[in-house]
C-alpha cells in the first residue's frame, strides 16, 4: 500500500483557505456583473405574469424601457441587500475554512 508523504498532504491542506477565499471572491463579482440582468429577467417576467403593465415584448425592450423610465439605476435596485447576504455567507465559508485549516496545521 503506497502512501503520499506528509509535506505534499500539508500542501495540499495549505491550498484549502487561499482557494476558498478566491472562489468566494470570484462568486461576488459574478454576482454584481450579472445582477443588471436577473433585474430585467424578473421585471420581464413580471410584466408576462400580469403584475405589471408596461408591455414589454422581450428581454432587449424590458432594459430599454427600464433604463429610459427609470435610468440605470434601476438595474440594480436591491443590489445592496444581495451584497450584504453574499458578504456574509463568504465570511461564515471563510471562517469555516480558516478553521478547518488552522486544525490541519497544529
Amino acid at each position: 500500500m503506497l502512501s503520499q508523504p506528509s509535506a505534499e498532504i500539508d500542501k495540499a491542506k495549505l491550498c484549502l483557505y487561499p482557494r476558498t477565499i478566491s472562489l468566494m471572491l470570484a462568486e461576488i463579482l459574478s454576482r454584481a456583473l450579472l445582477f443588471p440582468v436577473d433585474t430585467v429577467i424578473i421585471r420581464l417576467m413580471g410584466d408576462e405574469a400580469g403584475l405589471t403593465r408596461f408591455g414589454y415584448t422581450g428581454f432587449f425592450s424590458c432594459l430599454r424601457g427600464e433604463w429610459t423610465r427609470v435610468g440605470p439605476a434601476s438595474l440594480f435596485a436591491g443590489f445592496t441587500g444581495a451584497l450584504v447576504s453574499e458578504l456574509a455567507i463568504a465570511w461564515v465559508g471563510a471562517e469555516l475554512a480558516h478553521y478547518l485549516c488552522k486544525s490541519t496545521w497544529s
